[in-house]
């Protein structure tokens, strides 16, 4: 006989795999972690199935039931959905698991390190959840710049249009909040680029290394970038040079460091100027015009005297840092001008040869040869002997000179003796070893 057979489509039907929930419930993204998806319908004996959980698929997986299955996850991208498959069925759950969530990539660096001028930071970020509109980016730390506040700091670089190219700036706490604008978003597959433009702080400060998270949609957690930045050199200052300085007088000169030098480093400072300076004080393997200090760890600052030997005029003194910390410091200044000069002579003209009882003069005028030298003073005190010294009204006179006189006039009146009385003159004062009475 015959026999027939009939097909009927879509009799019976199984159940598609279902993800209630998952142990535990949150996984780091390093992987390797034994994770229980507890369901239904995974099938009443062992049988090849297969799962994606968040973006990856897992490394192995276990049947247990028809209501559990025990996978060994890898490290992977965020995502918060599951999906199992059995046989030829496949269910997606969505919030049965979670990642968390962690900036993948957290760069930093900076252009420059010129204390008081611009510098360009760069940074680079991604987050292993896309970040949306409206969420917001939080670099913070960046503390010691110069940069006053600023609502719409320029951003720059090739994803300054997520952020509608600006940034908030705050200042006292070296904070910078980014906002994702309209129609954008920080993706999980790229590198997010931007650049920053903040003014280095002007003296020597520790490094600060960047914190960066984000709020909104999506929390990522604080988490430290990559590089210590905004610390400059500490700086080496050269104080107390003179404006003029007298031949064969010493000239006080100071080099100090802000910062010792680090432990085990070493600093060397050297001075150069024209012929005829020379070094009258401690620095050591001063010849002539050179002069060499050299600093430590334990003996961060030097004084020492410089003194000339000739009339020179004008002298530039140069000044050059360098040793094994030498990179750790730098010049305020890398020159001075010192104005060597000769000592002038103080004149007395006009002095009369008689001077009438109860009369009043002719004037006496005494003249300085040059100006004072900035800051200084120079008194010129005159006196009379001889017989008609007891009887003077005016002597002995006292003539203060300051900057920007140069002349001083006066007149004195004889007294009831009568006879020769000798005037003479002797100069006190800051200045006056700049002046011959």
């Amino acid at each position: 006989g015959f026999h027939r057979a009939v097909t009927s489509t879509h009799a019976w039907t199984f159940s598609k795999p279902i993800v209630d929930r998952s142990t535990p419930a949150n996984i780091p993204i390093s992987g390797a972690l034994s994770v229980t998806l507890l369901g239904s319908s995974f099938g009443l004996a062992r049988t090849s199935s297969s799962a994606r959980i968040g973006l990856s698929v897992p490394e192995g997986m276990l049947w247990l039931s028809d209501s559990s299955i025990v996978c060994k996850v890898s490290s992977a991208l965020a995502g918060t959905g599951v999906v199992v498959s059995l046989a030829v069925q496949a269910q997606t759950s969505v919030g049965a698991v979670s990642y968390d969530a962690v900036w993948l990539v957290k760069t930093n660096n900076e252009s420059s390190t010129t204390p008081n001028a611009n510098n360009t930071i760069h940074f680079v970020f991604k987050p292993n959840y896309p970040l949306q509109p409206s969420d917001q980016i939080v670099v913070s730390g960046l503390t010691g710049s110069l940069t006053p506040n600023d609502g719409s700091l320029l951003v720059s670089g090739t994803s300054a249009a997520v952020f509608s190219s600006s940034g908030s700036w705050t200042q006292s706490n070296g904070t910078l909040l980014l906002t994702i604008a309209a129609g954008q978003t920080v993706l999980t597959e790229a590198d997010t680029v931007i650049s920053v433009s903040l003014r280095y702080p002007a003296r020597a400060q520790e490094p600060v290394i960047p914190t960066l998270l984000s709020s909104g949609s999506v929390a990522v957690p604080a988490s430290l970038m990559s590089t210590a930045i905004l610390s400059p050199p500490a700086a080496v200052n050269v104080t107390q040079v003179p404006s003029k300085m007298l031949v064969s007088t010493t000239a006080n000169l100071n080099v100090t460091l802000e910062l010792p030098v680090p432990a085990g480093g070493d600093l060397t400072f050297d001075l150069f100027a024209g012929a005829g300076i020379v070094n009258a004080g401690n620095a050591t393997n001063a010849t002539n015009a050179t002069a060499t200090l050299v600093f430590s760890s334990t003996d961060p600052w030097k004084t020492f005297d410089l003194q000339s030997s000739s009339t020179l005029g004008a002298v530039t003194l140069t000044y050059n840092i360098s040793g094994s910390s030498a990179s750790k410091y730098y010049l305020y200044q890398n020159q001075s001008v010192l104005d060597v000069v000769v000592p002038v002579d103080i004149s007395v003209y006009d002095l009369p040869s008689l001077v009438p009882m109860s009369t009043t003069s002719t004037p006496i005028i005494v003249s300085l040869g040059s100006e004072l030298p900035s800051g200084g003073a120079l008194t010129v005190n005159m006196s009379l002997s001889g017989d008609a010294a007891t009887g003077s009204s005016v002597l002995p006179a006292i003539l203060s000179f300051s900057g920007g006189v140069r002349n001083i006039t006066y007149r004195f009146v004889a007294g009831t003796s009568m006879g020769e009385a000798n005037v003479t003159y002797a100069v006190s004062g800051s200045s006056a070893a700049c002046y011959n009475a």
